[in-house]
């Protein structure tokens, strides 16, 4: 599907058919000519963009001057093109999008002006030869966010990035999904891109000559270097030693995946990675020792940062360990940090001095990922709901939680104080994942849940999305939700009841 969508939208337009046949026509509202909507979900037929109505029925008779006209009209206010070939309308239209078509469009221009002047952001994703080259005349030096998604083969995407080198020099933004084998003419694109601060790329590319590629890049501020954990070269090549370069002065965010222990060889070179402010980091099969020697590694270098990430899993169930809030204890020296993800296979353990450690250490606290959606057969273990008044108290910051609650950690006895002695001060969301109603009394939990929320939350997890999930526990975290909303709303009453100062009363006689 195509999308071609304007700076500013104005909500309720619409599209209709144009009087004269000729396509489809913007429909304008109360708003002024500079706000009209140009068609965001404007689907397109067998012609390329949109951004050309179906004027004509065959390139055989060339489109008028006043066709061009048109065109020109749309094109300039276009910003953004999204091309997506394996789109559902895409595919009921069967239509196809071919190089030649937009060469002969490109050809017909009268001022060979086919790409809009000031577009800004495009997506391509196809797996088809013709389209992924039909994309070329749409790259241009006013591009400064792309997206490319070729599953083509190995020779097109080569072609296509030959041709691509030099016709981007305002990028900013660039995100790749390619096949491997392209090292080449990609280090050739990147140096003729000095611009760019933002960089995804992906697996089989943490190569030595990609790195040092990407030195050149200074105005990197975001690098995401994808992995594969099938990789033949997954323990050689992939994560190479980022040492003597590049420097990355400006580098603000890491999102890199690797085995544990070339990740923690990555952290111990030289100062670049002393202004990270978020580190994402993935890998596969963990164990305990390379997980702590990771944590404290990422810590020494990065006192700073706000956000980390870490995604561990198991590809081999065979060597599934337990993980716990021991292995990433080196992160409490990172006294500034707001974000803490960590998702594993495993139910992630944490204890009363752990939440203690981490309310001293990280006093401005907003999102605290506990793995909350561990795999099917370890559901054991996990954040006990006993700590959920302890966590209240201790986290004022606190915007989102995200825990899976462990089915053999008790329950609560609940004093029925509807403002108890704690209370979340700043929470928004509880993210449950793949949690079960404890003891299955929805009613005692939101109970439980509504009198440590000062604000309304919005409860969420798997029970919204997963078919494995049956009806009834879906109706019973329904009942929770309406139940901690209930009382809260009744709590804010309380509190205004309280608060309000009455006028003293004149008696008359």
């Amino acid at each position: 599907m195509v999308k071609i969508c304007s700076r500013r939208s104005v909500e309720g337009s619409s599209l209709r058919r144009s009087s004269s046949g000729a396509g489809y026509a913007p429909v304008r509202d109360s708003r002024s000519a500079g706000e009209m909507v140009l068609g965001e979900d404007i689907v397109v037929g067998w012609l390329c963009t949109g951004l050309i109505s179906p004027f004509w029925q065959s390139l055989v008779d060339k489109p008028t001057k006043s066709q061009w006209h048109r065109y020109d009209a749309y094109a300039d206010r276009v910003r953004t093109i999204t091309f997506n070939e394996n789109s559902y309308i895409m595919r009921q239209r069967n239509t196809a999008i071919t190089a030649e078509l937009i060469d002969t469009l490109v050809n017909l221009h009268p001022q060979s002006a086919f790409c809009p002047p000031k577009l800004r952001k495009m997506d391509w994703m196809t797996t088809g030869t013709e389209s992924s080259f039909a994309m070329v005349p749409f790259l241009c030096d006013t591009l400064e966010d792309l997206g490319v998604y070729l599953y083509a083969g190995t020779e097109v995407a080569r072609e296509l990035i030959e041709q691509v080198a030099g016709r981007t020099p305002g990028l900013k933004s660039l995100c790749l999904d390619l096949p491997s084998g392209l090292q080449n003419p990609l280090v050739l694109w990147l140096s003729k891109s000095p611009l760019l601060e933002s960089l995804s790329l992906p697996a089989n590319y943490q190569k030595t000559g990609m790195l040092r590629a990407l030195g050149s890049l200074v105005n990197l501020k975001r690098l995401k270097l994808g992995y594969d954990v099938d990789s033949e070269d997954e323990r050689t090549a992939q994560c190479p030693s980022f040492n003597p370069t590049p420097a990355f002065p400006r580098l603000e965010t890491l999102e890199i995946g690797a085995p544990l222990d070339r990740l923690a060889q990555t952290f111990q070179t030289p100062e670049q990675f002393g202004q990270l402010k978020q580190v994402v980091l993935s890998s596969a099969n963990p164990t305990p020792e390379w997980l702590l020697n990771l944590s404290t590694a990422v810590a020494r270098r990065c006192l700073g940062v706000i956000a980390i990430t870490l995604d561990l899993w198991f590809s081999d169930p065979s060597r599934t360990c337990r993980l716990s809030f021991q292995h990433i204890r080196p992160f409490l020296a990172c006294h500034s940090l707001k974000i803490l993800n960590f998702e594993t296979s495993n139910p992630f353990s944490v204890d009363e001095q752990d939440l203690e450690d981490m309310a001293q250490a990280w006093p401005g606290i907003e999102e605290l990922n506990l793995s909350p959606r561990p795999d099917e057969d370890m559901h054991r273990g996990g954040f006990p709901l006993r700590y959920l008044p302890i966590a209240a108290g201790l986290f004022p910051a606190l915007k989102r939680l995200r825990i899976y609650l462990d089915p053999m950690g008790g329950g609560l006895e609940f004093d029925y104080k509807i403002i108890p002695s704690s209370e979340f001060q700043s929470l928004e969301v509880l993210d449950i994942g793949a949690s079960s109603v404890p003891s299955n009394d929805p009613v005692a939990l939101g109970f439980i849940i509504g009198a440590l929320c000062k604000h309304e939350i919005r409860i969420v997890g798997e029970f919204e999305s997963l078919e494995r999930y049956s009806s009834e526990t879906d109706l019973e975290w329904s009942k929770v939700q309406d139940v901690v909303t209930k009382l809260v709303k009744s709590k804010r009453t309380i509190h205004e009841d309280w608060t309000i100062t009455r006028k003293p009363q004149t008696a008359r006689f």
